[in-house]
């Protein structure tokens, strides 16, 4: 790989040069290995509306955000090393689009417990989680509510293109890609009335694969279960 998609992650958080207001992510980099004079590109994700999801050169593409974890390793000044503490503060935006800057991420919390790729403990045995699906409780303009159950909940898409993508949040507006996805759903205020378009209210963790990988010393030779 050239230097200069070398310097391009996966998982980096960037912006094109021309539109720094458009965040993205990058999912994967590469070269044309048919002919080694294109220029090196990477596969974006974009956070807009339209035209989300593109392969940008890479000389095109700035870097907002790259995410480091205990055990990654790195390289600095030529040396290589492992990541044994982080420490992040960040810039947030409303969503009246008030700014507030230099918030430590110690203040914050995730709107969902349990997220791809999060290591979790039980039982003395520390894990990754594989998968998580979530129950999730949609309100209705005459506030009705229903719970989309988390084997359900594959039928419930963004209204918005730019959060196709996204896990679940309170605010998000969905809606069922079948007849039967609300039709069917646990209803605990009003009913079914041929709703097709709601907000997300709350969300709660329904099921979480995860896959165990070592355990403390003196724990259990067994592992938890895998899926809870």
């Amino acid at each position: 790989m050239t230097e200069l998609a070398s310097r391009i992650c996966p998982e980096d958080v960037v912006c094109l040069a021309s539109d720094p207001s458009t965040p993205g992510m990058v999912c994967c980099v590469g070269e044309d290995n048919e002919n080694r004079s294109a220029p090196p590109t990477a596969h974006v994700y974009w956070l807009r509306e339209n035209d989300n999801d593109r392969m940008e050169p890479i000389a095109d593409l700035r870097i907002l955000d790259r995410a480091l974890l205990h055990g990654d390793t790195v390289i600095h000044n030529k040396r290589k090393g492992l990541v044994t503490a982080t420490r992040m503060s960040v810039d947030m935006r409303y969503s009246d689009s008030t700014v507030v800057n230099g918030v430590d991420t110690k203040n914050l919390r995730h709107l969902q417990p349990f997220r791809q790729g999060n290591w979790v403990v039980a039982e003395g045995w520390l894990g990754r989680v594989l998968s998580c699906r979530d129950d999730v409780v949609v309100q209705f303009e005459d506030n009705s509510q229903c719970v989309v159950s988390a084997t359900a909940n594959g039928e419930l898409a963004a209204v918005q293109k730019m959060y196709e993508r996204s896990p679940y949040f309170p605010s998000m507006a969905v809606k069922g890609t079948t007849d039967e996805t609300f039709k069917n759903a646990q209803w605990i205020v009003g009913s079914f009335r041929r709703q097709l378009q709601g907000v997300i209210a709350s969300t709660r963790p329904a099921e979480v694969l995860v896959a165990w990988i070592a355990a403390l010393q003196g724990s259990s030779s067994q592992p938890p279960p895998s899926s809870s």
